[in-house]
């Protein structure tokens, strides 16, 4: 009787111990997909920014902020002044279609508007921007 009861407690425990395996090996896969799921989005976020701050530190952009002059007449912009890494722009006497042009290219670079003030004066427009990247 002794025996049975000796063999059945054996078994029982071996059965907890496999069963103790069992959820301890699904809880560690379940861990290890969290983990490879977060390295994957973490290494989109990082080549993101590092294609960002490619794209933001181009020469091409203050080229691309030079052409401006050419949107509007030349005689329209009192201030353009881009410097290392910021612009400012100022442009008066600006009738409605080049004010649409002038804004719609500005918002087409990638800069970081900081400022964008429009007046309008009769049937003309003034506007002054002030951009960084």
């Amino acid at each position: 009787m002794m025996r049975f009861q000796t063999r059945e407690l054996l078994l029982g425990g071996a059965l907890l111990l496999a069963l103790a395996a069992f959820f301890y090996r699904q809880s560690a896969a379940r861990d290890y997909r969290a983990l490879q799921t977060e390295t994957k989005t973490t290494l989109a976020e990082i080549r993101e920014v590092s294609d960002l701050k490619h794209l933001w530190s181009s020469k091409g952009i203050r080229a691309k902020l030079n052409r401006l002059k050419s949107v509007v007449p030349a005689s329209s912009f009192t201030l353009f002044s881009v410097d290392r890494h910021k612009a400012h722009l100022k442009a008066e006497k600006l009738d409605g279609p080049h004010l649409n042009r002038l804004i719609s290219r500005i918002g087409s670079l990638p800069v970081e508007i900081l400022s964008l003030k429009v007046q309008r004066r009769g049937e003309q427009y003034t506007m002054e921007c002030r951009c960084k990247w």
